[in-house]
């Protein structure tokens, strides 16, 4: 991390949005812009030799903020403090920017697919609303999948991207749904294999956790997409094992 740039930011917003996740914004620190690609990651400073990595959640825009998605486990001493720390302090230290799961590595032509897993979905807000600010042409696909419902905490945004932007299609999908849903059910990739045919067609965003990324990888493999258009940070280390 030495190459960082470390900024001091004031903490504009620290919101409970749902049940268990918060939506924090950051400032820019004064005389100072972020710099930072759609898709990739910072580290929340804690102390000389605890940096903590957080998925940004916002699109590269102009600079002046940015935004994550922080959900708080329940008897986890690691997001506890952290979202303490955002809460009751008035700036926190942060070093950006890490990862290479960026638009720039894609092809730039095929259709795209998101497929998330609970706050893995910042990741995938990152980059979907730089592609649709800037009105790019390709087709765009997400599968968000959780639990239940509520855990889908921003559920009405990609409902309103797909109103504005028809080449924008939204799929939630919930392992324990209660009786009323009548949307897709079972595990996220479950979805995506039984509604999408020519997945070798697409470049994939992966983002969740380590178990599901590395999971959802190796059932593309086996179903012949090429490594090349799969694409999560996490997968950089399965990768390097693989070889």
């Amino acid at each position: 991390m030495t190459n960082l740039q470390t900024y001091v930011c004031p903490i504009a917003q620290c919101e409970k949005i749902s049940a268990d996740v918060y939506l924090v914004t950051l400032s820019a620190p004064e005389g100072t812009l972020f710099d930072y690609k759609a898709g990739q990651y910072l580290f929340i400073i804690m102390a000389e030799n605890d940096a903590r990595p957080y998925s940004i959640a916002s699109a590269r825009g102009d600079g002046k903020y940015l935004e994550m998605h922080i959900k708080d486990i329940p008897d986890n001493e690691f997001t506890a403090q952290v979202l303490q720390r955002l809460k009751t302090e008035s700036h926190v230290s942060i070093k950006l920017s890490v990862g290479n799961c960026t638009l720039e590595q894609t092809t730039g032509k095929n259709p795209l697919l998101f497929i998330s897993g609970g706050t893995g979905f910042a990741h995938s807000h990152s980059i979907i609303s730089t592609l649709l600010s800037n009105n790019d042409p390709r087709e765009i696909n997400l599968y968000w999948g959780a639990n239940e419902l509520s855990e889908i905490y921003l559920h009405q945004l990609p409902i309103d991207w797909m109103e504005l932007h028809p080449r924008f299609n939204f799929v939630p999908v919930l392992h324990h749904p209660d009786d009323s849903w009548s949307g897709e059910k079972g595990m996220v990739h479950e979805a995506v294999f039984r509604n999408i045919e020519q997945l070798h067609k697409y470049d994939i965003f992966l983002s969740g956790s380590s178990a599901m990324v590395f999971n959802i990888y190796r059932q593309l493999k086996e179903r012949k997409v090429p490594s090349s258009q799969v694409f999560s940070d996490m997968l950089d280390i399965l990768r390097d094992e693989e070889t």
